[in-house]
C-alpha cells in the first residue's frame, strides 16, 4: 500500500468516525485555531481556501514562529484548541525538528513555520490561486485579504 492509498484510506475512516463540520462551523474552527496560534505570539497568519487547487483539504493555515519551542507551543494550543469542535489531528509532523510543523485536521492542514523555511517553501506561492479569506483577527500581523 503506498502511502496515498495510506492517507485515504485513514481519511475515510476518520470522514465514518465522526460528523463532519458543516461550513459555518468550520470557519469558526479556522477562527479558533487561528485565535490559539495568536495566543503563543503566531505572526503573519494567512487561511486559504484550497478546494478548488487540491483533492487532500479543504483549508490551509500558515503561520509563522520565532523559534522551535514557540512554533511547537503554537502546534500544542492549536491542538488544545480544536478540542472545542471535538477536532484530533489525524498527524501531527515536524514536532521533533520545530522548524516547521504541520498539523493536520484533514479538512484543515496547519502549517507552523519558522521564517527561513517559511520564506523558501513559500506555500502562499504555490497556492496563490487559493482564495485567501479574512477572519479579521486581530493582532495576526498581516491582514488577510
Amino acid at each position: 500500500m503506498d502511502w496515498k492509498e495510506w492517507r485515504r484510506k485513514l481519511i475515510e475512516k476518520k470522514r465514518k468516525s465522526k460528523r463532519s463540520l458543516q461550513e459555518k462551523e468550520k470557519i469558526e474552527f479556522l477562527r479558533e485555531i487561528c485565535s490559539a496560534a495568536l495566543s503563543k505570539n503566531a505572526q503573519d497568519i494567512v487561511v486559504l481556501d484550497v478546494r478548488e487547487c487540491v483533492s487532500y483539504t479543504n483549508h490551509i493555515v500558515i503561520c509563522t514562529g520565532n523559534s522551535d519551542r514557540q512554533i511547537c507551543a503554537i502546534a500544542d494550543e492549536i491542538e488544545r484548541s480544536a478540542m472545542k469542535f471535538s477536532e484530533r489531528p489525524l498527524s501531527v509532523e515536524g514536532y521533533e525538528r520545530g522548524y516547521w510543523v504541520i498539523v493536520d485536521f484533514v479538512d484543515t492542514v496547519v502549517h507552523i513555520f519558522q521564517r527561513e523555511p517559511r520564506e523558501f517553501y513559500n506555500l502562499e506561492g504555490l497556492f496563490m490561486e487559493a482564495k485567501r479569506l479574512n477572519l479579521d483577527l486581530k493582532g495576526s500581523g498581516k491582514k488577510e485579504k
